[in-house]
């Protein structure tokens, strides 16, 4: 498989995780919990759910997809590219709405409980089709269809982006969320 090809498959693995420690911390804010929601990992987690899919990872697949446009004649793996590609800029305006709730809620201003966790299942279920649909549809195609100068010219384009959480080099800001991760991954194994 293709560098780039993989990089999309495990991005969509870290945003799976990433949504998993939103959800627990979420279900914080629920009237039945017993525990307080952590509001530091939660907004972590949407800044680079906001920032790294807008920078890299959206532009990377939105790009291999206009290189496979020419090449797919089926009408209906045409049809889901094209939602998938429409889907980003809808992922995009409610992480911002929920971001903006989040941080309002951080500042202290009254915001109705609901009002979160509506915001929250929406963009959360959105998020986790929008993954299955590519993982079942794109990524095969992209497989199938691209070649390797395709991917080369793409990888040239975006070269030195890096993963600020999971790549290479984590950056300072997302460090207490990096813990918190791989203290969850230990529990959730601890526990198995």
């Amino acid at each position: 498989m293709d560098k780039l090809i993989e990089r999309i498959t495990v991005d969509h693995e870290h945003i799976l995780k990433l949504l998993q420690a939103v959800d627990y911390e979420i279900k914080g804010y629920d009237s039945d919990s017993d525990r307080m929601p952590r509001l530091i990992i939660i907004m972590d987690a949407l800044d680079y759910l906001q920032n790294y899919p807008d920078s890299f990872h959206h532009p990377l697949e939105s790009q291999l997809l206009e290189r496979l446009k020419p090449r797919v004649t089926d009408s209906e793996l045409l049809q889901t590219m094209a939602e998938i590609d429409q889907e980003h800029d809808r992922i995009k305006a409610l992480t911002i709405e929920l971001v903006e709730i989040v941080k309002a809620i951080s500042e202290d201003h009254p915001v109705p409980v609901k009002k979160l966790i509506n915001s929250y299942e929406d963009y959360v279920s959105l998020q986790k089709s929008h993954i299955l649909k590519e993982n079942r549809v794109m990524i095969p195609a992209m497989k199938t269809y691209l070649t390797t100068k395709d991917l080369e010219l793409a990888q040239q384009e975006l070269l030195g982006s890096s993963d600020p959480l999971f790549g290479h080099k984590l950056r300072e800001s997302y460090e207490g969320l990096y813990q918190y991760l791989l203290e969850t991954n230990v529990r959730q194994e601890a526990v198995v």
